[in-house]
């Protein structure tokens, strides 16, 4: 993990100090994110009503904090079948 990783770690768990109980979970789902990215793979994520809500946020969200760019499977707006231009 990068040192400017760990003090954005580090700042998280001093702002929410109950978060310190699962601090190894949350180090274990950051590993698992950075290396689905590496690997050029797909996240995804799901809910029902509030987790739905959340589960948007986690999507709109992470692709800002990309500062690079890199080519997607069917191109950078590929979009799931039967949706799209003129799809429902």
């Amino acid at each position: 993990m990068k040192d400017e990783t760990k003090g954005i770690f580090e700042e998280l768990f001093s702002r929410y100090p109950a978060l310190e109980a699962c601090r190894a979970d949350v180090a274990a789902a950051y590993e698992t994110l950075l290396a689905t990215y590496r690997a050029h793979g797909t996240v995804f994520t799901c809910g029902n009503g509030g987790s739905a809500s959340d589960s948007e946020h986690i999507v709109g969200g992470l692709p800002k904090k990309v500062k690079k760019h890199r080519d997607t499977p069917g191109g950078p707006r590929a979009q799931p079948r039967g949706q799209g231009a003129g799809g429902a």
